[in-house]
């Protein structure tokens, strides 16, 4: 090996311990985010459930996973219910313009109170 290898090694050694170490930290970020991204009422009660569950998490990629879960989780929360027919609609054609013109849980409950 010659020496521009070893410090290649060092270097990406370093870089990946770095990363590693930021896992928690990043994971953290990700559940506030993804709690701030719900309705006002909710925020507060997800964030802490989310974030006792990370907590119990072993390991910090097992932080990073919970959190990415939590992050996906948030963005489901936003969106409207969809019929079934819808689901399979997207599933089949992928066009994504059938979700904003989907009837929203407000319209459903008005309709159906």
């Amino acid at each position: 090996m010659d020496v521009k290898t070893i410090i290649l090694i060092v270097i990406l050694g370093l870089v990946v311990s770095l990363l590693y170490d930021s896992c928690g930290g990043l994971a953290r970020w990700l559940i506030r985010t993804a709690a701030g991204r719900l309705a006002r009422e909710e925020r507060e009660r997800f964030r802490e459930e989310w974030m006792a569950h990370l907590d119990e998490c072993y390991g910090k990629l097992a932080m990073l996973r919970h959190a990415l879960g939590c992050w996906i989780a948030s963005l489901a929360m936003q969106m409207p219910l969809l019929s079934v027919r819808t689901y399979i609609y997207l599933a089949s054609s992928g066009a994504a313009d059938v979700v904003n013109s989907a009837p929203s849980l407000e319209s459903r409950e008005r309709r159906s109170g």
